[in-house]
């Protein structure tokens, strides 16, 4: 062998040498990043793959390694009282009854302003004048109609002194109390039109045709109150009915919060309620539940109660956020878990939840969260007391799915009517462009019942869906699975429809 065939077989040699190394050394790397990273997938899979999470939930998966450095503790939520009141969100608003709004009672030209936002008037103080042609046009008509008036008296009383001498019939008298009647109800029109306008009664008064025709509207406060808004500026050309101020009082204000129609029950009227304020601290206000709304919402189940505050110094302010606390009438069962458990993305909270058929896959589920006390809160739907929950380490899951980008989780509003402890039956319904798949499903009576509907695809009419028993009418966005709650019940059939009523399914409870 020569030494150039030696040569050009050593270096043949050496690089399959190191083509060995950089393969033993990107395996060797795979093995380890492969331990270090969680597997994570997300259900549903694409159209025509059977999905993981009946509901269609996002699934993270995490091998046991990995939920071991991520701190992943799981544990069931606990089922406790619920003290005997109600804690619920509420927001300040004015009286109605207490506000009233000004407005304009003839067209023209705003000359002046005189009060500001803010400012307290008494009734009868001057707001704003407006300079109006209609006032003196007005007032001329008035005094040509008063003339024709006392024209017509002269006439009818001359005609009754002749009427009585037998020099006038009966028939022209009462033409003459006719003519006369009319020109009297033309007066007080127009009388009353200019009091409309603004002149007091001592102002028509003194009217008479050697006087200047005054065409200045004066707007003045029908209460007193504060001016809580103000529509217009000097120099503004503005019509009749236009709205000018409102006046409102502020010595008594509502607070208004949405129940729960679980805990309709445990209020009545009259109810005593503590108020706070988080921008006032350590101040309380005391009132009593004056009103329940006999109407539920739709789409949060709730029904708005009110209570009426006094409020002399103004501490509390129009659209403020207060802590309404009621005493309700008895305790009442609820689903506690740690607030640890629970993550915020966008304006939803969701908690993680184990699969119990395939360990190591953790299910997020969107949840409505009750009153908080202390390191617990109450979820008001979303899991069950037999769930296990991802206790401590769920920050690590919502980091992944925050850093692979998928999608919002599916937003949830309606609370639960079922008793603490119950099981709900899910039913998942894919949206194609055939209709539903599938279009009829079979559950138990009883039990409360969450339809997850997912659209598959673009080439659909179905963009809306409609459950019309239950009052319930959803958007359906692509690929982002939207629940519906259905309270438990007796045995029936659910009927839903895609917005436009073209594609039908049902749900058979039995």
């Amino acid at each position: 062998m020569t030494p150039t065939k030696t040569t050009a077989s050593r270096i043949m040699a050496y690089a399959l040498a190191g083509l060995g190394l950089v393969s033993a050394g990107a395996g060797a790397m795979y093995l380890y990043l492969r331990d270090r990273q969680p597997d994570v997938r997300v259900q549903p899979q694409p159209a025509g793959t059977p999905a993981a999470s009946a509901s269609g939930d996002i699934v993270i998966t995490l091998t046991p390694e990995a939920a071991t450095r991520a701190g992943i503790r799981t544990a069931r939520p606990t089922v406790g009282q619920v003290a005997g009141r109600v804690t619920i969100p509420g927001i300040v608003e004015p009286n109605p009854y207490n506000q009233v709004v000004v407005r304009s009672v003839a067209a023209g030209q705003v000359r002046s302003v005189t009060v500001e936002l803010g400012v307290a008037v008494k009734r009868a103080d001057l707001l704003a004048t407006i300079h109006s042609p209609e006032l003196a046009e007005t007032a001329r008509e008035f005094l040509s109609m008063q003339s024709e008036f006392e024209a017509a008296h002269q006439r009818l009383t001359r005609l009754e002194g002749l009427v009585k001498l037998g020099a006038a019939s009966q028939q022209e008298l009462e033409t003459a109390r006719a003519e006369h009647t009319r020109h009297s109800t033309d007066v007080e029109s127009a009388r009353s039109k200019l009091t409309l306008l603004g002149l007091t009664t001592n102002q028509i008064a003194s009217l008479s045709a050697t006087t200047s025709m005054d065409s200045i509207v004066r707007i003045t406060s029908p209460r007193d109150g504060v001016i809580t808004t103000r529509s217009i500026n000097t120099g503004a050309n503005i019509v009749a009915s236009t709205d000018l101020f409102t006046v409102t009082d502020l010595s008594a204000v509502w607070v208004v919060a949405n129940v729960y129609e679980r805990d309709l029950g445990r209020i009545k009227i009259g109810t005593a309620a503590t108020i706070t304020a988080a921008v006032v601290n350590g101040r309380r206000w005391s009132g009593r539940v004056s009103y329940i709304d006999p109407q539920l919402a739709a789409d949060t189940r709730t029904a708005k109660v009110r209570i009426e505050l006094p409020n002399a110094d103004r501490a509390l302010k129009f659209g403020m956020y207060a802590d309404v606390a009621i005493a309700a009438s008895e305790t009442a069962k609820a689903v506690l878990i740690p607030r640890s458990a629970i993550q915020t993305i966008g304006a939803q909270s969701v908690v993680y939840v184990t699969d119990p058929q395939r360990p190591g896959r953790y299910v997020e589920r969107s949840i409505v969260v009750g009153p908080s006390s202390g390191p617990t809160a109450e979820v008001l739907t979303g899991i069950v007391d037999t769930d296990e929950v991802v206790v401590e380490g769920s920050f690590a899951l919502r980091a992944e799915r925050d850093r692979l980008g998928l999608p919002p989780p599916v937003s949830v509003v309606t609370p639960p009517v079922a008793p603490v402890g119950a099981a709900v039956q899910r039913v998942a319904i894919d949206v194609t462009k055939e209709g539903f798949v599938p279009a009829t499903a079979e559950v138990k009576a009883g039990v409360p019942i969450e339809l997850v509907f997912t659209r598959r695809t673009e080439e659909t009419c179905a963009k809306e869906i409609d459950v019309p028993s239950i009052k319930v009418r959803k958007a359906l966005f692509l690929n982002q699975p939207v629940a519906i709650a259905v309270p438990a019940g007796p045995a029936r059939t659910l009927e839903f429809a895609c917005g436009m009523n073209m594609f039908k399914g049902s749900v058979v409870v039995r």
